[in-house]
């Protein structure tokens, strides 16, 4: 029910949006804080026809990667099979859908749990200003970030440094040069892990210089961590797909407040609320189900059996 609350907002944002950007202007940069690569310079600055054709490319991508997820592991949840165990889940056995739900509801919580840390320490979370964007250009920064940031974080920051260190060392992990730029298939090593960690911490910190506050570092690190993982194991478009998940959290609501959702999509607003109130009661027991599952997974990365995203199912 929330995700199809998330995807109704996707479809009838996107002519509102396009439309939109023909009046706003918007830059590209790679995003990474403190470096030469953050400097003016390095940022590209789009208006009117040139904005609207590269939003409708960000909207492609979206509706391209929930496709192909949809078109790939839709098939693999409903295989007919004895009843799942929490491992299979957790890692993928049944494909990648119940994988992104366990992390979603995993990112939820951590969230909510440093949020609530750093109220009761007497600093209320900060976030950034997002009053002063219209509604169809918040919704754009929101399907761009689902886009961009798994271009830059992932594919830059991930991708292409552990193809350059496969290439240099020559390694027995090495893989094809697309996997580095659309990712799945890879084997755990010590590059993988370092640079999955060290892109994760990144993907953190330009979150909290970028107006979030330092209660956001370990929570969107974790969110980075699932979407490395995603990206690796399984490629580029899931890794989309799981971004978009949470950055489109909330939509529906936020065009109800601002009296440009139309009133035939207001039972799938309502439905998306009764989701997201029903998801916190089940989102422990799941957790708790799930986490040692996470854990097993964790284990088995570190110890070198990240199992290609096809292999037999893990025990």
């Amino acid at each position: 029910m929330f995700s199809a609350g998330n995807l109704v907002a996707l479809f009838y944002a996107t002519i509102p949006v396009l439309r939109h950007l023909s009046v706003v202007d918007h830059y590209l940069g790679l995003s990474f804080p403190h470096t030469p690569f953050d400097s003016r310079a390095a940022h590209l600055y789009l208006t009117g026809t040139s904005l609207q054709l590269y939003g409708a490319l960000v909207f492609l991508a979206v509706f391209a990667s929930l496709g192909w997820v949809a078109y790939h592991e839709i098939p693999r949840l409903l295989q007919r099979g004895s009843s799942p165990s929490a491992i299979e889940l957790a890692l993928g056995g049944r494909g990648v859908l119940p994988v992104l739900a366990g992390c979603w509801v995993l990112n939820l919580m951590v969230s909510l749990l440093f949020m609530l840390f750093s109220y009761l320490a007497g600093n209320p979370a900060e976030i950034p200003d997002f009053n002063k964007y219209n509604v169809f250009e918040l919704l754009f920064r929101l399907a761009n970030a689902a886009v961009w940031e798994e271009v830059t974080f992932r594919l830059v920051a991930l991708g292409l440094p552990l193809g350059a260190w496969h290439l240099a060392s020559r390694s027995r992990n090495a893989q094809p040069w697309h996997r580095y730029l659309l990712g799945g298939g890879f084997h755990a090593d010590t590059a993988v892990l370092m640079l999955t960690l060290l892109s994760s911490l990144y993907f953190g910190y330009a979150h909290v210089v970028h107006g979030w506050g330092w209660w956001k570092l370990i929570p969107t690190t974790v969110a980075g961590l699932m979407m490395a993982w995603l990206f690796l194991r399984w490629g580029l478009a899931h890794s989309i797909t799981f971004h978009f998940l949470i950055d489109y959290s909330g939509t529906l609501i936020l065009l109800s407040g601002q009296g440009e959702l139309p009133g035939v999509l207001v039972p799938f607003e309502i439905a998306s609320q009764i989701a997201m109130v029903l998801g916190f009661f089940i989102a422990l027991p799941l957790l708790g189900w799930l986490l040692p599952a996470y854990a097993r997974g964790v284990a088995r990365q570190v110890t070198g059996l990240f199992d290609d995203a096809h292999d037999a199912d893990p025990p």
